[in-house]
């Protein structure tokens, strides 16, 4: 009797140990932008859900038109750390034509909040400073014409946009 209760006992310890395996990693984002971001220098932010109160995810899916899952965009966090340890990053299942010719990887220096996509029919760029050079804006009267992005925790909003090829953002409390 005791041998086959030893038996029993021995597959169901092996199962839940295949199970466990089967399990893997617990990641905060998509397995695909991990993966992303691993190949990139980058990693993903492990605490980011440790901040108190609600917040969207460090991710968001579907930053271009078409199908969803074809673009995104998130949050990591460089494996060498500098002044700007984090990094937006762009993900593009396939580029095209049509896709934005901005950088694919914007270094940040403040602590990301969660991820939104936003249409602004009515914020014209002139609202937004060039990431190259913060003391310039953006070209008066132009209307925002694709998705934003929107990063924000706490009550501060920082807002990313993509204009012939450059970087602009806007902070706001």
């Amino acid at each position: 009797m005791s041998r086959q209760i030893f038996r029993v006992l021995f597959l169901v310890w092996l199962s839940v140990a295949s199970w466990s395996e089967t399990l893997g990693a617990t990641y905060v984002m998509p397995k695909e932008f991990v993966q992303y971001a691993e190949a990139h220098g980058c990693m993903e932010i492990e605490d980011f859900f440790d901040k108190p109160g609600a917040i969207n995810p460090p991710y968001v899916y579907g930053y271009l038109k078409g199908d969803k899952e074809d673009s995104g965009v998130f949050w990591c966090k460089k494996k060498t750390a500098d002044d700007k340890p984090y990094v937006l990053m762009i993900f593009l299942r396939r580029p095209n034509a049509s896709s934005p010719t901005c950088p694919q990887q914007i270094e940040w220096w403040n602590s990301p909040g969660g991820l939104t996509l936003r249409r602004e029919k009515v914020l014209t760029l002139d609202l937004f400073k060039k990431i190259s050079d913060v003391h310039q804006s953006g070209p008066k009267h132009q209307r925002l014409e694709q998705n934003v992005i929107e990063s924000s925790y706490d009550g501060v909003s920082v807002m990313f946009y993509c204009h012939n090829g450059e970087w602009y953002y806007r902070m706001t409390h």
